[in-house]
């Protein structure tokens, strides 16, 4: 059996990594890794991954047995042209469609999703979602969407990344003698996040006994913007912390007391390692929603409705507030390798 793997493979983002890596292992011990394959093509698969994920194999989409979405944002889009439809068609729905002509059963894993404003969009992305062989939601928001769809089907659990940060048996590193703060910088929206200099500082002002570490999710085009954005912080002890493997950040973010992210799986990460996290989100629909499972609605404030006294009135509650998992929320993030199971038997037992 040969069972084909496509997600957000087309960069170096952490996240998607996290969740590509792991699913090429729990699929490789199901039929052996020698037997799993990535989709590859323009926009998917970078060398950051085929290095990362130990990847060098080619095989035609005639040989496969079985296609799996993996987990990952990408039915919950930000797209805001009609180019970034196009590319997120051909990055990750085109592979699906070719399979439904081929009928080729395939599954769709631990995902967000969304409505988009686009018809055509949201016409490929129902076609997909009613003829997937098994469709397994991370949210109730996303469940509550498919019926826009027509979908009926499906199952909702919660992000997968919650289960593969507990595999990694990460313990609690933090030194209670001096505080760590990790601040998260998005590249693509860096100008955007200099907002939150001036409440940062006000803080800090407050709590000297905080250290700042500065980094990123992804390799940045310019780390000399990183490095002038950390100058603009008024703290004794800072620095830029480098990003190469993914799994080494959540190893930097278990050392840390606070994280401030803009972004989703770095806020997962830290609230999966029971630290306090604050979100000031930039694509803050599928944020919101993650704080709203973990009733934690009132961490994360979107930047385009940024205020700096709320940004400062946050940072002042929730700086040593820990976020408290529920643990119904890490057994649901485990049943979606449960459900990669399922649809690996159902294959083998078709074929």
């Amino acid at each position: 059996m040969k069972i084909l793997l496509n997600g957000a493979t087309g960069g170096t983002n952490f996240g998607d990594f996290l969740f590509a890596e792991a699913f090429q292992q729990e699929v490789g011990k199901l039929i052996g890794e020698d037997n799993v394959y990535w989709y590859e093509s323009r926009y998917t698969l970078s060398n950051f991954y085929k290095k990362h994920l130990k990847y060098d194999k080619k095989i035609n989409l005639n040989e496969i047995n079985g296609l799996i979405c993996i987990s990952g944002g990408y039915f919950c889009g930000n797209d805001q042209t009609i180019k970034n439809y196009i590319i997120r068609y051909l990055m990750y729905f085109r592979l699906c469609i070719k399979c439904i002509h081929k009928r080729i059963p395939f599954a769709i894993i631990g995902i967000e999703v969304g409505i988009p404003h686009n018809i055509l969009m949201k016409k490929i992305q129902g076609y997909i979602l009613k003829k997937c062989s098994l469709l397994v939601v991370r949210n109730d928001e996303s469940f509550k969407n498919l019926e826009v769809y027509g979908v009926k089907n499906a199952i909702c659990t919660t992000d997968t990344a919650h289960a593969i940060v507990k595999n990694l048996g990460l313990k609690d590193r933090t030194n209670h003698e001096c505080k760590k703060m990790f601040i998260h910088i998005d590249p693509s929206c860096i100008n955007i996040q200099k907002k939150l200099i001036n409440p940062i500082n006000m803080f800090l002002n407050r709590h000297p006994e905080y250290e700042v570490y500065l980094g990123t999710d992804q390799r940045p085009n310019n780390e000399e913007d990183l490095e002038n954005y950390l100058n603009m912080i008024n703290c004794e002890h800072k620095q830029l912390v480098p990003y190469d493997y993914p799994t080494q950040l959540c190893t930097t973010l278990n050392d840390m007391d606070l994280i401030i992210t803009p972004k989703l799986h770095v806020g997962i990460v830290g609230a999966t390692l029971l630290k306090s996290v604050i979100s000031f989100s930039v694509h803050s629909e599928k944020i919101k929603r993650f704080y709203n499972q973990l009733k934690e609605e009132n961490r994360t404030l979107a930047m385009n409705e940024f205020d700096e006294n709320k940004a400062l009135k946050m940072l002042e509650e929730y700086h040593d507030k820990k976020i408290i998992l529920d643990e119904s929320i890490l057994k649901m993030s485990y049943k979606n390798f449960e459900y990669i199971e399922e649809f690996i038997k159902k294959i083998s037992n078709n074929i």
